[in-house]
């Protein structure tokens, strides 16, 4: 059991509210036990801005790379999965099955 509180989503970059239900997915014959209905995509995009490009120029570290990305506001993988999380459309297992940690 794990408690996620102010400090995991401070850590992720988004803004904590804890009136938010979890929801576990349930299968059902339609959906073949899976839970699920349809897809839907989840995404990290870097988009290259100046700062960016220079950096790629310059060969710096993936990390650097990363840090600066997410300094200069990309949404990680992890970051667009729980907040669809907290929205309905998907269970938090599902989104820790996909995202690198």
């Amino acid at each position: 059991s794990h408690h996620y509180g102010e400090k995991q989503f401070a850590a992720l970059n988004i803004a904590y509210n804890d009136d938010f239900k979890l929801y576990r997915a349930r299968g059902c014959a339609e959906c073949n036990n899976m839970g699920y209905r349809g897809r839907m995509g989840l995404f990290e995009l870097l988009i290259a801005s100046d700062n960016i490009k220079h950096m790629i120029t310059n060969r710096k570290s993936i990390a650097a790379l990363r840090k600066t990305a997410i300094n200069e506001g990309m949404e990680t993988l992890l970051q667009g999965g729980v907040i669809k999380v907290i929205a309905g459309e998907t269970d938090l297992m599902e989104v820790l099955s996909v995202c690198i940690r």
